[in-house]
């Protein structure tokens, strides 16, 4: 009976979690974050770009990038490749109220290759985007160029 009711208040937890708005603050200027600003990155391995909107007749909010298998529903409107050599630069460094996956996430700009964009591009390190502990993003899919 005891796992019954752990079950139930975890079934609850999880149900709260999805109807929470996430939200961002800007911590671009705290110390440890102000360094990543300008820093640039290439695409070394698969990573998909997906449009994300509110629902399913909205416009695209933002991108986000994340490498497969990526994440579907109906508030995907796109899935593309990012094109592999594509550069990346950090153009900010937002905290969110996540609770579970890492609060980081990384607005950035894509510099070469055909993905554009005139929404927000961001990766959240969470879904394998995430690196080591001496390597922000993840080694398998961006190598950072030096500057």
């Amino acid at each position: 009976m005891k796992k019954f009711y752990e079950f139930i208040v975890v079934f609850f937890v999880f149900g709260l979690i999805g109807c929470y708005s996430e939200k961002f603050i800007d911590i671009s200027n705290e110390e440890g974050y102000s360094k990543l600003i300008g820093k640039t990155y290439e695409i070394t391995g698969p990573i998909i770009g997906h449009g994300i909107k509110k629902h399913s007749n909205a416009p695209v909010d933002y991108v986000t990038l994340m490498p497969p298998p990526g994440i579907g529903g109906h508030q995907i409107a796109f899935a593309n490749l990012v094109p592999i050599g594509s550069k990346i630069k950090i153009i900010k460094v937002l905290k969110s109220n996540r609770l579970i996956d890492s609060d980081i996430t990384l607005i950035i700009e894509v510099y070469e290759g055909d993905f554009t964009s005139n929404v927000p591009i961001r990766i959240d390190l969470t879904r394998g985007n995430e690196g080591s502990k001496s390597t922000l993003l993840n080694e398998k899919f961006y190598r950072k160029i030096d500057n």
